[in-house]
């Protein structure tokens, strides 16, 4: 997103050197048409620049490609190191964390009308990882992953010829699962953001039923 505003900055600026040498000779009405041009696009660089910075927190979705993996290795009691690999990148983190069970909390982020030409149709956040003694268990710890996103940009709230926003996003989890010792979780997301997690390299792993 941000390379097609650098262009249309760099025609912004040209139009309004076209719109000074018009003026310097004498063609009033070229000089305010390559005027107005210029304004038309600095506005929309404008506009839309902070609506770039939000989106580049989020990673553009692959679907149905797998987006991270999480590796669990017991060590003590109730407690666990987890590894999470982003995928396809493969940046790694490690967690210390605590309980029985475990679920995966995203963010997705969709856009539509004016916005929609100039970005990927979904794109997500695994914005944290929350983990709790058993389902009885009152208590929820979040484990975060992901720096906060910040509110969302106002231009990015402009309506569409629907009626609705132009960027939307919605929180998006996975169901609780067990940890385990040298157990491992694959994490997809598709498009309508659904959370599925399957279980890799323990074929004897049976998942909860939903």
């Amino acid at each position: 997103m941000r390379p097609a505003l650098i262009v249309i900055a760099a025609f912004a600026a040209i139009a309004t050197l076209l719109a000074w040498s018009r003026w310097l000779a004498g063609r009033r009405w070229a000089a305010a048409g390559h005027a107005l041009l210029a304004l038309v696009a600095a506005a929309a660089v404008v506009l839309a620049w902070p609506v770039a910075a939000y989106v580049k927190r989020f990673a553009p979705l692959t679907a149905p490609l797998p987006v991270a993996e999480l590796a669990f290795e017991r060590t003590g009691a109730d407690r666990h190191r987890v590894t999470v690999t982003r995928l396809p990148s493969g940046r790694m983190q490690l967690l210390e964390v605590t309980g029985g069970e475990w679920r995966a909390d995203l963010q997705v982020l969709r856009w539509a009308g004016w916005l929609a030409p100039l970005a990927p149709q979904t794109a997500y956040r695994i914005r944290a990882l929350e983990t709790r003694a058993s389902a009885d268990a009152s208590t929820v710890v979040t484990h975060q992953l992901d720096p906060p996103a910040g509110a969302e940009p106002w231009a990015a709230g402009l309506g569409t010829r629907s009626g609705g926003p132009a960027l939307v996003t919605q929180p998006a989890a996975s169901r609780w699962l067990p940890m385990g010792d040298r157990v491992r979780y694959q994490i997809r997301l598709s498009e309508a953001g659904a959370v599925t997690v399957l279980p890799r390299g323990e074929p004897e792993l049976r998942l909860p039923a939903e």
